[in-house]
């Protein structure tokens, strides 16, 4: 859960703070940071996954840029 994200980055890192995620999965770490004003950046090899990220990306922040859906191709 998003929630739980937040709890363990605001533990363990701090504001501005840059985060690598070698496996986003569905991008809750990377969704959670950006709450947090950190940083996050990672791969995922699953085009499943990429797909959930953008939808959830998409009713998080509005329509996702266009350069990041270009990046999670």
């Amino acid at each position: 859960p998003l929630d739980l994200m937040k709890e363990i980055l605001s533990t363990f890192c701090w504001e501005g703070a840059r985060i690598c995620v070698p496996f986003l999965g569905s991008g809750k770490t990377i969704l959670a940071a950006e709450e947090l004003k950190m940083t996050a950046f990672g791969w995922e090899k699953s085009a499943i996954f990429k797909e959930g990220y953008i939808v959830a990306a998409d009713r998080m922040f509005g329509n996702p840029s266009l350069e990041l859906q270009e990046l999670l191709k």
